[in-house]
């Protein structure tokens, strides 16, 4: 698998730590960036514990 850090930009945000990579595997291409910001529901703190995740 191949990950490579970029800097994600939106018109309202910016995502510095923003990850795209390749997974030969699966032949899938992948992007991980920007935090997701959930209202509190009884599944918060399942929420809050992914989203602590940070990639390698």
């Amino acid at each position: 698998m191949s990950r490579y850090a970029i800097t994600l930009r939106t018109d309202a945000a910016t995502d510095e730590n923003a990850v795209v990579g390749y997974d030969p595997p699966l032949r899938t291409y992948f992007i991980l960036g920007f935090e997701i910001r959930r209202p509190s529901s009884r599944f918060s703190g399942s929420a809050r514990a992914l989203s602590n995740i940070r990639p390698c």
